[in-house]
């Protein structure tokens, strides 16, 4: 199995580059946004998937956006052209915290994917994503923040919709560097949301 290239982009297609490596051309599917940016020498970590008709070789320039590539494939009726699209149309920490605060809106974003399908990958992935390396450095600590405040204020009666909601817009609009600081914030938010009803 092809693991990892590394060479010159001769060619960028539709939904594919083509890598030469010292002389032989590799055909790889790649997300929309690396194929924006595609150039010169290049270095990508490769998804090899073998069905009984071909061989496809998928690829990305972060070892994140590739883990996250295969936990989508592993979701039932989640094949790897729907997962190469969820990375098109979202990034990787887009696609965790999605998951982790079980946004099914921010999800159906990801072309082909109806309700049903996006409820299967939050109930497969929540767990396994959670204790992923997704989003490395500060990516992560936000991403990890993100999820323990939510799993806290549904603890205090909110609804993971509605807590993620909260907890997304405050990162979004001025972050927040500690937990309590990021629920203190969202509870503030979730308070004026409920006096205006």
């Amino acid at each position: 199995m092809i693991g990892y290239l590394r060479g010159k982009v001769l060619l960028v297609r539709q939904d594919s580059l083509i890598l030469d490596v010292g002389g032989v051309g590799y055909s790889v599917c790649c997300p929309a946004p690396l194929l924006a940016r595609a150039e010169g020498e290049t270095e990508l970590f490769v998804t090899t998937v073998v069905r009984e008709d071909a061989i496809t070789l998928f690829g990305f320039d972060t070892e994140e956006d590739q883990s996250i590539f295969e936990q989508l494939m592993s979701v039932n009726k989640v094949g790897a052209r729907t997962a190469l699209g969820a990375l098109s149309v979202m990034t990787s920490a887009e696609i965790v915290n999605a998951v982790l605060t079980g946004d099914n809106a921010a999800l159906a974003r990801i072309p082909g994917v109806g309700r049903k399908i996006t409820e299967q990958i939050i109930l497969d992935l929540k767990d396994k994503l959670g204790d992923a390396p997704a989003g490395a450095g500060s990516g992560d600590k936000d991403t990890q923040l993100i999820a323990r405040a939510v799993e806290a204020l549904t603890g205090l009666g909110f609804t993971r919709s509605n807590a993620g909601k909260a907890v997304n817009d405050i990162m979004a609009a001025e972050g927040a560097d500690d937990l309590s600081g990021l629920i203190s914030k969202a509870l503030k938010q979730l308070g004026k949301g409920k006096s205006t009803k």
